[in-house]
């Protein structure tokens, strides 16, 4: 292998690791959020919807105010 070559396979092992270390940091700010949002209970949190529609809280169908 040239040594540019090695360079460049270096290069690209630190780019990796540093997307893989800002990727687990977002991960741990979105977890941490995640454990406050679930151990209060408020307005916002009543109002959570999943993907399927219905609300995180009690199951509820949201209705849908457009139509």
């Amino acid at each position: 292998m040239s040594p540019n070559g090695k360079a460049w396979t270096l290069r690209r092992k630190k780019e990796r690791k540093g997307c893989k270390e800002r990727r687990n940091e977002g991960l741990r700010i979105t977890e941490s959020t995640w454990r406050v949002v679930e151990g209060s209970y408020c307005a916002f949190c009543s109002s959570v919807i999943s993907p399927e529609g219905k609300d995180k809280i009690d199951g509820k169908k949201e209705q849908s105010v457009h139509r």
